[in-house]
């Protein structure tokens, strides 16, 4: 009976871009960019990756995108949403060339700030900037549609000029484009009068049109150089032509598929795979073969959409070897860097989908190197000539239709292949017709319960017999020469029945791996033996495998076990702990440098045997993903090593793949304080200079200000979505460590009290961080407790302290005075107690006296006498009444 597959060639004639790698990215208008019809993508100094569209500019951080636009109201907004180019120069100026004038973007205010352009009749122009260079003595030279060549001012750095002696020349003022090559002369390219050579040494102007037969199409639309300084000028209808030097002429260079009239409009040299990439508006990515000096398809097998009839208009390699590429109509895809070298094929790339959706079950490659993959419930793969073509066989209701689930392949030495199924049971796969004959019936005297025959692991020994491990009906062995089942091992004799993996070791030994231990089967000698390294007996092993050194590694649901070949003996125990991506093994292969590899459930590992350390990688890596399938792995006789999962095959040659991981680095690049975004160090004191915030290692913030967020990017766009953070804020929530989950970016910070604080953070993408990076953050008090109420509130007590004790001296002195006027009215009435008391006793004998005296002035009749005797008895009285004064 005629046998029915489905046959699918999948032919390449071209040059694969990133070949086999990873899904990429891509973005558009559903949920990032503001448009579209993207114009021009530039990275600046500070790794910003930029989109100018038709309808605003974009800037994206790696988590997202920030859209400007105009604003009537903001005369520091963007000038017109129509941005066509984007350059910063050598002094970190970001010029933004838009459809009506220039502007300078200063990242550290986040606003835009127009520059005036000036005919050379010094009237201010508005034109359309078409694109922006640094010339080498670091000019800049600006092409437009519709004024010509602009020139900054030599005097003002804020204004430009049209450049009269240029113009002049030149038979139209619409030009597309102005480059500058190695040997400082300037190209200028316009839409419809071809291209001009201008040399600034010597004011020359050579044309290059089809009127003069130099170049075979006038409308130039990119120009570029390569490092062997040959120089490249591509068309809107005429394809890609390049300098001939000898002839002074443009030689044209033929498309591989004969598109005589290429519409090119962007150029781009990858100075890093050293080719030429060429744009096309429709027709996808070209690139340059240098050998035969043909343009042929590259194919972008990463993209989830057929590539070739992309509209390419911008081209760039991000500084971390990501390649960018804006669509035109679409968006911006980003094909991620790849350094690893790991390929794919899945479903997951639109060109390399050979083996359809489903998991993947079984791998293989025979002698003639052709690749066989089992699929759950998609049938049969067959991949020949390097995988660029595939065979289906799918499965169907007819006689002799491959199996819909292969859970195993096997080879036998004279080429047979042998299939074994979970559904249906055991096969031999004719190739030539593609057609399986069943060999499920089992003789009674082998099993007396002839169960289905669900097979998980298939393996051959040196007798030509077929070993099978079986779902819960034990072990079988088939004789491919007889096509007789031979042996049967159930519960009696091996460790238990639910078999999942086999291997036959240096000896001719079969190791059997169960759901519940091990058990090894010595053909020779007749012994069977089970879990002798007990530490194995309950586990559920997966895999199994012997290095060259005879020791035998087993791979469980928990971690990685190490025995001695010889006596089982177990040596090693590896886990999450000893640095294992998962603990649940999928497969192990050793390669031909003694390094062990293991597939997981959490992507794969590389045990380094020499330096006793396992080197991780993951789905951002470049894998199908971080799930592998159980017991899905081969090695072919190349030393190419396969592992399958949930989402393709992953297959690599694993001398091209390095152990050393690129650091990441660490950025701040945004405070968001309530509905406001901070850009710089906005605290700073007058007449300081402004600091953009990733160059700030402190933070201040006023105490209203203390529920705020912080944002970080490390840059690395190619896995912006795997990168976590883990940070600490010294003095609060007890100095724990915080994680963030992966993607997000920013951390949150409420209710955080006056003060200074050291936070602390890095970021971290699977097992690799970048290193802690530090930042001050200082939270002014609230105006209560500044430095300056402190101060009055000193003062003030000073104040009151000093009134206090002014009070109490004053007191104490008054108590004094009035003590001290008490005591002289004391003494003063003491003293005139005395003189009192002295008077009466001095009057009484001076009244005895005077009195007599007195009567004997009466009697004298002498005058002189009398005079005499009064002025003494006077002047007596007198000296003892001021006495008692």
């Amino acid at each position: 009976m005629k046998k029915q597959f489905l046959l699918v060639y999948i032919l390449f004639g071209c040059i694969v871009f990133e070949a086999y790698s990873q899904i990429g990215i891509f973005y558009s208008t559903d949920k990032d960019l503001s448009n579209s019809l993207i114009n021009y993508i530039y990275q600046d100094n500070r790794n910003y990756i930029w989109v100018a569209t038709e309808d605003g500019l974009n800037k994206f951080d790696g988590i997202k995108f920030t859209v400007y636009k105009n604003d009537p109201n903001d005369s520091t907004s963007l000038k017109n949403n129509y941005v066509r180019c984007l350059f910063e120069d050598s002094k970190d100026r970001f010029w933004i060339g838009c459809i009506n004038g220039l502007q300078q973007f200063d990242r550290k205010t986040n606003t835009f700030e127009e520059i005036k352009i000036f005919s050379s009749t010094n009237k201010r122009i508005y034109p359309h900037i078409i694109s922006i260079i640094e010339a080498n003595d670091g000019c800049i030279w600006i092409s437009t549609s519709g004024e010509g060549i602009l020139k900054i001012s030599e005097k003002n750095d804020k204004t430009f000029q049209t450049v009269a002696t240029i113009n002049s020349e030149l038979p139209t003022p619409f030009l597309t484009s102005i480059f500058q090559d190695s040997s400082e002369k300037f190209w200028i390219g316009t839409a419809n009068f071809g291209l001009y050579l201008y040399d600034a040494s010597t004011g020359q102007m050579h044309a290059f049109n089809v009127q003069n037969r130099k170049i075979g199409n006038n409308e130039i639309s990119a120009i570029t150089e390569d490092d062997n300084k040959n120089i490249f000028v591509g068309t809107l209808s005429g394809g890609l032509y390049v300098f001939d030097r000898q002839h002074f002429s443009f030689v044209p260079l033929k498309d591989a598929n004969g598109n005589e009239s290429l519409p090119i409009k962007s150029l781009f040299f990858d100075n890093k795979q050293n080719r030429l990439l060429v744009g096309t508006d429709g027709q996808g990515l070209r690139k340059l073969n240098d050998k035969t000096r043909q343009l042929e398809n590259i194919e972008i097998n990463s993209s989830p959409f057929d590539f070739s009839k992309t509209k390419v208009h911008s081209i760039l390699r991000d500084k971390a070897g990501n390649m960018w590429f804006g669509l035109f109509q679409k968006g911006v895809f980003l094909v991620r860097n790849n350094p690893y070298q790991f390929n794919y094929i899945g479903h997951k790339s639109f060109s390399r989908n050979l083996i359809g959706s489903s998991s993947i079950a079984s791998i293989y490659t025979d002698r003639q190197n052709t690749l066989w993959v089992g699929t759950d419930n998609d049938g049969l793969y067959q991949l020949e000539n390097n995988t660029k073509k595939s065979i289906h066989h799918a499965f169907t209701n007819l006689s002799g239709s491959v199996p819909n689930t292969v859970s195993a392949i096997v080879e036998m030495d004279k080429g047979e292949i042998w299939l074994g199924s979970f559904s249906q049971g055991l096969a031999f796969f004719d190739k030539n017709t593609g057609s399986c004959t069943y060999y499920n019936d089992i003789p009674p005297n082998i099993q007396s319960n002839n169960w289905s025959i669900k097979i998980n692991f298939l393996i051959k020994d040196d007798r030509g017999n077929l070993w099978i491990a079986t779902h819960g009906g034990g072990l079988y062995v088939f004789d491919t020469y007889s096509r007789t089942y031979i042996r049967h091992y159930g519960m009696n004799s091996i460790s238990n029945e639910w078999v999942s993996s086999l291997f036959m070791d240096k000896e001719g030994r079969i190791w059997v791996g169960t759901y519940k231990g091990y058990s090894v089967i010595d053909t020779k000698n007749s012994i069977i033996q089970s879990n002798i390294a007990s530490e194995l007996s309950n586990a559920v092993i997966y895999t199994i495998t012997q290095d060259k050194k005879g020791n035998i590694w087993i791979g469980t649901t928990e971690g990685l076990y190490v025995l001695n070949g010889k006596n089982q003996t177990l040596l090693n125990k590896y886990t999450l702990e000893d640095g294992l991506p998962s603990n649940v093994i999928c497969g192990i292969i050793e390669d031909e440098q003694d390094n062990v590899w293991l597939s997981t459930h959490n992507g794969l590992s590389k045990y380094n045997v020499k330096e006793n350390i396992f080197i991780n990688y993951y789905n951002s890596d470049g894998l199908q993903g971080n799930e592998f399938s159980r017991g899905v792995f081969h090695k072919s006789h190349s030393g190419e090593i396969y592992f399958g999962g949930i989402n393709g095959i992953t297959f690599f040659n694993p001398s091209q793949i390095k152990e050393k991981r690129e650091e990441l680095q660490l950025y701040l690049i945004a405070l968001n304080i309530g509905d406001k975004t901070v850009f710089c160090n906005n605290k700073s004191e007058k007449g300081e200079p402004l600091y953009f915030i990733s160059d700030l290692d402190t933070l201040y913030l006023d105490y209203n200000d203390n529920i705020f967020n912080l944002e970080f990017s490390t840059f690395d766009y190619g896995i912006p979505e795997q990168i976590s953070y883990r940070y600490q804020l010294e003095g609060f929530n007890n100095n724990e460590w915080i994680h963030t989950e992966p993607g997000v970016n920013k951390i949150h910070f409420t209710n955080v009290n006056y003060g200074k604080y050291r936070l602390k953070i890095m970021a971290s993408v699977h097992d690799t961080y970048s290193p802690i990076k530090e930042i001050i953050l200082i939270i002014s008090p609230p105006w209560y407790l500044s430095r300056q109420a402190i101060t009055a509130y000193i003062l003030l007590f000073l104040l009151i302290i000093a009134g206090v004790v002014k009070y109490i001296y004053d007191r104490i002195k008054y108590r004094h005075e009035l003590v001290r006027q008490q005591h002289i009215e004391e003494i003063n009435e003491a003293k005139l107690q005395y003189f009192t008391n002295i008077s009466h006793d001095i009057r009484t004998p001076m009244s005895l006296i005077i009195s007599p005296l007195e009567k004997l002035m009466t009697s004298e009749t002498d005058v002189q006498k009398n005079t005499f005797i009064r002025l003494c008895t006077e002047m007596l009285i007198g000296f003892f009444d001021s006495l008692i004064r």
